[in-house]
């Protein structure tokens, strides 16, 4: 998954030799990122679900 990100990425920048590293590493944390959001998109779901937290998006609405 990483490989096919980065190589999407760095061809989409015009193929630059030399920065394969810079690639990897960006294409690492946006997927990353991603997962971290489902995972916390989930876990608030849930709460929300069995009421042990209020739900963040009335929060959100109401400043």
């Amino acid at each position: 998954m990483i490989r096919s990100c980065a190589l999407e990425l760095w061809r989409e920048d015009g193929a630059l030799e030399g920065c394969e590293d810079e690639y990897w590493r960006l294409a690492k944390t946006m997927i990353e990122s991603k997962t971290k959001g489902k995972v916390l998109g989930r876990a608030v779901a849930r709460a929300n679900r069995d009421k042990r937290v209020p739900d963040l998006r009335l929060c959100v609405s109401m400043q």
